[in-house]
């Protein structure tokens, strides 16, 4: 059955600015061979849309490349909010009721905020802790969702201590249509890694 395929990656902007490469350097060929166009970009790892790994927050934890690269794919469910104030902490019951019966062990588990960034909410150590007990492989939030209540880390290691790769600032998530997909957000392929840039697509 034919799905329709949603590019959840912000683009990076070659300005120079923190949420885009410093550098964005084109390279043209020499007279040995015909003339190419070759990049060099100097990225910081938590630019655009991003996953970090264990090692973020912890020397001894695993790297993205440590992690088993089928954590990085597969089937998964997007559980959205919409909330008229700033502020709000979604907790393990809204989780479970948004979740309903969708969810199952395995899974991708994408978090949507459809109210905007001046509503941004959070996501509880509880909520994290529900998530982690019911399986989910990996997480990944809106950019207008956040993981922590400002100046914490606790939903962050909750996740990373589980071995869980949180994906941040995906957009286009109110493209989905809710319930079952399937994500792909493969970090790159190095070593010693604890964030990546990474290209997230959705079949919804």
């Amino acid at each position: 059955m034919p799905r329709t395929v949603i590019d959840a990656t912000k683009p990076l902007m070659a300005d120079g600015s923190p949420e885009g490469p410093r550098t964005l350097v084109f390279e043209s060929g020499d007279i040995r061979r015909p003339t190419t166009r070759v990049s060099r970009v100097e990225i910081p790892g938590e630019a655009g849309t991003h996953v970090l790994a264990p090692y973020f927050l912890d020397l001894d934890g695993a790297t993205l490349d440590q992690l088993d690269v089928k954590t990085f794919f597969g089937e998964g469910m997007i559980v959205r909010f919409r909330f008229s104030e700033a502020g709000a902490v979604v907790g393990a019951a809204e989780i479970q009721e948004g979740a309903s019966t969708l969810l199952q062990s395995g899974d991708v588990v994408l978090l949507a905020n459809l109210a905007g960034a001046e509503n941004a909410p959070s996501l509880s150590p509880e909520a994290a802790q529900w998530l982690v007990e019911s399986g989910a492989k990996m997480v990944g939030f809106g950019e207008d969702f956040l993981v922590d209540i400002e100046g914490s880390y606790e939903t962050h290691r909750i996740f990373l201590d589980a071995r869980i790769p949180i994906i941040r600032n995906l957009v286009n998530l109110d493209q989905c249509s809710g319930g079952r997909l399937a994500a792909i957000a493969l970090p790159l392929a190095m070593t010693g890694l604890a964030s990546s840039p990474v290209r997230v697509l959705l079949l919804d």
